[in-house]
């Protein structure tokens, strides 16, 4: 009796005890302020210009597309590693053995904003919509094999080809293959993407205030994101604002201040980078992507038709300053058409390529019977050597096309440059005013800059250099049709060999990504292609 009861009195005072603690415990957290203070979940974003349309088959507006992407979603998604595709609105699809035939299966959970449930009858409106010549979309091209687009039931799509295509799948990871109700798009009509959108993603489009600001609320029914995301939904910030800031200085300020959470890439100056990473609010994230600068030559101007004057030019480019100096050291030297992240790169570029060598340039002009003159410059039967370069300015390409300009003229080329506003510039180009031009492109493979500008048959644009080549054409074609991946390198490696030795671009970097980000928000990472920096907030949280 006596062991019982000594046992008793011990369990009452451990249990007293445990009490006594848990008491202290809640007693010390009253005194230290009580719960933590909820956090207000909204991302404020600066964007520096404003967007046009928010509706995918009519911009190619890199704002746009960061602000679809929350909005929208596509059967397919492109993870982080830019080549693993997974699964999104469609949970699985198989390809004919021919390569032409795919079969699509959709989730049967989901349902756009405006609550109606997703069926393939969207798909199949999407995809023709996208394609049709009424519709005018600017990257209609991307379906250009697709020869049908057949609905199988409710929740079954089925797209033929008419040739196999190794980035079909890709192509429909970008926010121009997303999916649309058509109830909402026939019911707005020309509103649509300005006064109303009717997405499946995890934020929705409450409002837009012109030249001001877009404003995003969550999905609280998103519960089908994709496996490239840890949280399937609902998304976490429960607002989004994106507000249009096209002066530098205001941008920055507002960053820096807290008014605005995130800066796109492109936003800031690199020159201010190291600052803001020191920065004990504030910071810049760097990134590899897959994204080259160049300058492209129209090989049909009379003096460019010289192979030899444009390899003279490659190698007048000191690249490394342009790298140090332009863009404050955010990339690397560029010597071929892709960068070296880029699957199908050719390390043989960098040997072949054209490393800075002045002794060089002028040797070669000098054959190609350019003589220099008491003026510093080359002439050529009484005619000087000018190169005409157009380029959109901003930021890097300020700072990085009057050097290319002092480079050129040090071996006797003089240089006209001509400033243009982007769409201008292309306007332009695409109707061949230029000699040269000036471009950065971002790509997720490379039949995206290889396919897409050298092809022979997409005279006069995209292919704005005139590049004709039979044995280019053929290899292209092996790499965006043939079945085994190594096929598909050799293919593209050869092209990218004959790129440089023909001397069609001078490669002048391979930039890195750069965009502000506050330290208050955690489980940001940047991805090089989706939206050009900017994935889906799924498990990004203050």
């Amino acid at each position: 009796m006596k062991s019982r009861t000594i046992i008793r009195i011990a369990l009452f005072v451990t249990v007293a005890m445990i009490l006594a603690i848990v008491a202290g415990c809640g007693e010390s957290e009253k005194k230290n302020g009580g719960e933590a203070p909820k956090v207000e979940q909204k991302l404020t974003m600066g964007l520096n210009a404003s967007a046009r349309i928010l509706d995918p088959h009519k911009t190619t507006n890199y704002g746009d597309e960061r602000i679809m992407n929350q909005l929208y979603d596509g059967l397919v998604a492109l993870d982080f590693d830019l080549i693993t595709i997974k699964p999104s609105l469609a949970e699985s699809w198989t390809v004919s053995e021919d390569g032409k035939t795919y079969v699509f299966t959709l989730r049967q959970d989901v349902k756009f904003h405006s609550g109606k449930p997703l069926t393939a009858s969207d798909v199949k409106y999407s995809f023709d919509r996208w394609r049709d010549e009424k519709t005018a979309s600017p990257t209609s091209y991307k379906l250009g094999l697709v020869e049908s687009v057949e609905t199988e039931g409710d929740y079954t799509v089925k797209i033929t080809l008419s040739a196999t295509s190794n980035t079909f799948l890709l192509n429909l990871t970008a926010p121009y293959a997303f999916i649309l109700n058509q109830e909402a798009v026939e019911a707005a009509g020309e509103d649509y993407g300005t006064k109303s959108v009717d997405g499946t993603g995890p934020f929705i489009f409450k409002e837009w205030i012109p030249d001001d600001r877009i404003v995003c609320t969550r999905n609280e029914e998103y519960k089908w994101g994709s496996d490239v995301y840890k949280n399937k939904g609902p998304a976490f910030l429960e607002t989004l604002v994106f507000r249009f800031l096209p002066e530098a200085g205001t941008r920055e300020m507002e960053f820096e201040t807290g008014n605005v959470d995130m800066l796109t890439p492109g936003s800031i100056p690199r020159a201010d980078v190291e600052r803001l990473k020191s920065s004990d609010k504030v910071t810049a994230v760097i990134y590899d992507q897959p994204y080259t600068d160049f300058i492209g030559f129209k090989l049909t101007v009379p003096y460019l038709k010289d192979v030899r004057v444009r390899q003279a030019m490659n190698y007048a480019i000191d690249r490394k300053a342009l790298v140090d100096d332009g863009i404050a050291g955010l990339g690397d030297p560029g010597y071929g058409p892709i960068a070296p992240v880029t699957f199908g790169y050719n390390p043989e570029v960098e040997q072949i390529g054209y490393p800075y060598d002045t002794a060089k340039a002028e040797a070669l002009l000098e054959e190609a019977g350019w003589a220099k003159d008491s003026d510093g410059f080359r002439y050529k039967d009484g005619k000087k050597l000018v190169l005409k370069i157009h380029y959109c300015g901003g930021q890097e390409y300020d700072v990085v096309v009057p050097m290319v300009q002092a480079q050129l003229r040090a071996v006797g080329i003089d240089v006209k440059l001509v400033q243009m506003e982007f769409a201008t510039l292309i306007n332009a180009i695409n109707a061949g005013e230029h000699d040269s031009f000036v471009m950065g492109l971002n790509y997720a493979h490379p039949d995206g800059i290889l396919g897409y500008y050298f092809r022979s048959t997409n005279r006069p644009y995209p292919n704005r250099f005139e590049f004709v080549n039979k044995r280019v054409d053929e290899l292209l074609d092996t790499g965006i049709s043939a079945p085994d991946k190594e096929d598909q390198i050799a293919a593209y490696q050869e092209v990218q060999k004959i790129i440089v030795e023909e001397a069609v671009w001078i490669p002048l970097f391979y930039q890195k990504g750069v965009m502000g980000v506050s330290k208050s928000l955690k489980d940001f990472t940047p991805h090089a292609m989706v939206a050009y920096g900017i994935p889906k907030f799924m498990d990004v949280h203050k």
